[in-house]
């Protein structure tokens, strides 16, 4: 009984190793990505339907602190300023 319950146990150990292995996150580089051009319409579809503006104010300016056990975060500027905003990010930022 004591064998058949090692044996099991191996096993399971085992399916969890597998399922972990091919489940496990893989990195993509930014090289992998195909080019595209930006469409900022649907980048306005994305901000609404994610509740974008909860944070980053109607604005976009940020600025909103949320405090947490963890520290507090601060919500960035997503507006196209290249100097306070995300407007100098290029595609591989």
């Amino acid at each position: 009984m004591k064998r058949v319950a090692l044996i099991l146990l191996a096993a399971g150990v085992t399916l969890v190793l597998l399922a972990w292995w091919f489940s496990r996150p893989q990195p993509l580089a930014a090289a992998a990505l195909p080019l595209h051009d930006p469409d900022p319409l649907n980048g306005e579809v994305l901000f609404h339907a994610g509740g974008c503006a909860s944070c980053h104010g109607a604005d976009l300016a940020g600025g909103l602190e949320l405090a947490t056990a963890f520290g507090t975060f601060r919500v960035p500027n997503i507006t196209p300023d290249a100097r306070s905003g995300i407007g100098g990010w290029s595609g591989l930022d």
